[in-house]
């Protein structure tokens, strides 16, 4: 099945060496670097109150950071909405009055067609209508 000079299992040996290099050495040198900065942060407790409130005021920038940022991209979505609003709102009444006069004419053309198809019919009942009448009035029984 495999030739006798190459060995079976060398995509196998690549992969796992590829896996360490791109995936578990990367993260042990992370979390080696996370732990380092935990133990001088332990140990700067240790040599001066000065430090400590400097560490702190460090952490406490890096913990407001993210939400300020995001803040000030949802203040600008938010500006961002309120001017097309107001060009919206700048455009419309022309646009309805538009589209109102539109439906206007929609209307009146609806209109004028079914008037017209359907008064043949109308005449033709009212005319039937008209001779059941006189005929009940001549031939009235009193």
């Amino acid at each position: 099945m495999f030739s006798s000079d190459v060995p079976p299992y060398i995509p196998n040996i690549r992969h796992r060496r590829q896996v360490f290099w791109q995936i578990i050495f990367p993260l042990l040198i992370a979390c080696l670097i996370t732990i380092s900065i935990a133990i001088l942060a332990i140990l700067s407790v240790n040599i001066a109150k000065d430090t400590v409130t400097r560490w702190s005021m460090i952490s406490t920038i890096w913990v407001i950071l993210p939400l300020l940022l995001s803040g000030v991209v949802l203040l600008g979505i938010l500006g961002g909405m309120i001017y097309g609003l107001i060009r919206l709102f700048g455009v419309l009444p022309q646009a309805l009055q538009w589209l109102q006069w539109r439906f206007y004419e929609i209307w009146a053309i609806s209109r004028i067609i079914s008037d017209r198809v359907t008064s043949p019919f109308i005449q033709i009942h009212s005319s039937i209508a008209g001779f059941k009448t006189f005929w009940k009035r001549i031939f009235r029984r009193s």
